[in-house]
């Protein structure tokens, strides 16, 4: 277990990652920065909400369901969320995205970015009914 959170730790450690950020800065298709978000997405994935918790305390989803919410609500949400989860090569294409627009200037940046991503509550890229309701 302490392993593991060793690792963990490495990985999210900014130094760790400075030689990436930079290829990537400076060419979001290069073989370099396609290992190091790689790692971004897999990293990001493994954490999921923990990475939000871990900057900004409790989230306000979860503040809302723990004081608000019964049961079946958090049960709704959990089976809408995993619903909505985007897959690896989606998030790297919208991390090499935002780095060929130069919107991207930190590691912190790159979470925010794959945060909204990950966002169980963001609007779908395309209309139409859920596969629970019933049109």
């Amino acid at each position: 277990m302490k392993l593991h959170t060793g690792l963990l730790m490495l990985l999210l450690s900014p130094e760790a990652w400075a030689g990436g950020l930079e290829d990537c800065k400076q060419d979001a298709a290069s073989a370099n920065c396609s290992a190091y978000l790689n790692g971004v997405v897999d990293s990001a994935l493994l954490l999921g909400d923990k990475q939000a918790k871990a900057r900004f305390g409790e989230t306000f989803s979860e503040r809302a369901l723990s004081s608000r919410a019964g049961e079946m609500v958090k049960r709704s949400n959990k089976r809408y969320c995993a619903d909505r989860m985007p897959d690896k090569a989606r998030l790297k294409a919208s991390l090499m995205e935002q780095f060929g627009a130069n919107k991207v200037d930190s590691v912190s940046d790159m979470y925010d970015i794959l945060a909204v991503e990950l966002s169980c509550y963001r609007s779908p890229r395309q209309a139409g009914t859920p596969s629970d309701v019933t049109p």
